[in-house]
């Protein structure tokens, strides 16, 4: 618009000349329904982006401030884990990274277990990555992500378990706390029971140490995303 009023001040018949001869070539070649190998130009433009931004960022000194939880939520079968992906969702009101993760134990079944997990996140409108993951085990496979997943300082600060309290369970569940506390990354363990208390005594307390506060931002604000959420 700004183009055309352009157009018009510097000599109005020129630019309605101009505006016609550009119409008529429009629908010429749009009845000619000419077809064309090129590629999406906005991937090349937003991965130039990302990139530079990436690069930037691990220049930058990160600040408490500025803080942003980037989850890595193993969720394994979306449906059965629905206040999971969810409770996720909340932590990050929009304003982190998430990325949904599933093991599979043979390569076959990633394109599958991918497309199940990418429609599920879209029918319940949660924003996120997915990444599946074929390992011989599950344990291994969850370590694999745990360590290696994400770029610079783009990659995962917490991760989000399910806590289960099968005894079968037990574990796995250790083996995976010693390597998170390990990999020096948050943890936040979800008991799917304990979302269902009642309005009235839903209170969040924040506890840490007096001589270890390394993870204060992640318990403020999260606590206040909590408090946001419904």
């Amino acid at each position: 618009l700004a183009c055309f009023i352009t157009i018009l001040m510097i000599s109005p018949g020129f630019g309605l000349i101009s505006c016609v001869l550009i119409i008529i070539l429009y629908f010429f070649i749009r009845k000619l329904k000419t077809t064309t190998s090129w590629d999406d130009f906005r991937y090349s433009l937003l991965l130039f982006i990302a990139k530079s931004s990436i690069y930037k960022l691990n220049q930058l000194i990160a600040s408490p401030k500025t803080w942003r939880p980037n989850l890595l939520v193993f969720i394994g079968d979306p449906l059965l884990r629905v206040h999971l992906t969810q409770f996720s969702c909340d932590l990050t009101h929009k304003k982190g990274f998430l990325t949904f993760a599933s093991i599979v134990a043979d390569a076959t079944f990633q394109a599958y277990e991918n497309k199940k997990i990418h429609l599920f996140l879209e029918k319940k409108q949660i924003p996120g990555l997915v990444k599946v993951k074929a390992a011989p085990s599950l344990l291994e496979g969850m370590r694999s992500l745990i360590e290696n997943m994400g770029f610079g300082t783009l990659s995962p600060n917490t991760i989000v378990l399910g806590a289960s309290e099968k005894q079968e369970k037990a574990a796995l569940l250790s083996e995976l706390i010693i390597q998170i506390h390990r990999s020096k990354l948050n943890l936040v363990l979800i008991k799917e029971s304990s979302l269902q208390t009642p309005p009235e005594y839903k209170t969040v307390h924040l506890w840490w140490g007096a001589k270890n506060r390394v993870n204060s931002e992640l318990m403020i604000i999260f606590s206040h995303m909590l408090k946001k959420s419904s």
